[in-house]
């Protein structure tokens, strides 16, 4: 971005934790480059603190202050845009395109979509009502059941089981993880003991070494009426009136498919994530003007 008066068109594709900095910050720098124009595009009305999920599920107030609409997203009157669409397709170098049909060009493209997890963190509703109806509905059934099972013991389920508890002490709740030991294993063991101390102070059933069997079946990654779930490592049978899973992590990458047709090769992974070099650009020596962050 050497000349400050050319026209630069700038795409951030995704409004989580990365989309949302990269693209504020890009703005920003409107003032030095005249010709800059920056378009947000996300599939949702509305920007979600995800990672404040755990306490949304239990406080309905919290819940209300955790999505923040894109419409205000830029200051107004700004040339820069925000977009109420999916990505369904990179095309090439400098065109993606969103699922209206609608076709963007850009001049560097920042892929910010990171990736998805079956679990209810990721509220699958397009706006702030249907976002919060979905989140309701999980916290009436939880108030409801005498008993809840947390399937998966990384970050999402440890806040999820230790919040519920906190919340409804009268509830059995079970958290069920398959490794031995919770939270990511590069997290020092001190800090793994830890939560499940706390955990179980809070009188959570903490479970390691076994890996539940899921249904096909489960709705909206957290099930509402009692069901009996199996343990595959030990056979136990696990019966809970809420189930909610936090596990199963997978990369939004579906898009790339056209890129690739296009570059004649793959830009993915075995894991269908999107191979990047150390600077965040996409591994490939025909874009480097395509950064992916994550989410």
């Amino acid at each position: 971005m050497a000349d400050s008066k050319r026209e630069i068109s700038v795409v951030v594709v995704g409004g989580s934790y990365a989309g949302a900095a990269a693209a504020k910050r890009l703005a920003g720098l409107a003032k030095k480059y005249a010709g800059l124009r920056v378009t947000l595009v996300d599939q949702s009305t509305h920007y979600f603190h995800a990672i404040g999920f755990p306490k949304a599920l239990v406080d309905a107030d919290f819940a209300a202050k955790s999505f923040l609409p894109f419409a205000d997203f830029f200051a107004a009157g700004s040339k820069h845009a925000f977009i109420n669409q999916r990505l369904r397709h990179v095309v090439d170098e400098h065109h993606v395109e969103l699922d209206d049909g609608q076709r963007l060009y850009f001049d560097y493209l920042v892929l910010a979509t990171g990736g998805q997890a079956p679990g209810p963190i990721n509220v699958a509703a397009r706006t702030r009502d249907e976002g919060l109806a979905e989140i309701a509905r999980l916290r009436a059934g939880l108030a409801a059941a005498e008993s809840v099972l947390v399937v998966g013991g990384g970050p999402v389920g440890v806040e999820v089981a230790g919040f519920v508890a906190a919340r409804h002490p009268d509830k059995h709740v079970t958290l069920v993880h398959s490794r031995a030991r919770l939270l990511p294993e590069n997290f020092r063991a001190g800090v793994s003991n830890g939560a499940v101390a706390k955990l179980q102070r809070l009188g959570v059933n903490v479970v390691l070494n076994d890996k539940v069997e899921v249904p096909a079946d489960m709705d909206y990654a957290a099930g509402i009426g009692h069901r009996v779930l199996r343990g595959i490592n030990s056979g136990t049978e696990y019966a809970s009136d809420v189930q909610i899973l936090a596990v199963g992590f997978r990369a939004n990458s579906a898009y790339i498919d056209k890129l690739e047709q296009h570059l004649g090769q793959p830009v993915r992974n075995a894991s269908n994530a999107l191979r990047v070099l150390p600077t965040l650009q996409l591994d490939h020596a025909r874009t480097p003007h395509i950064f992916v962050p994550g989410d």
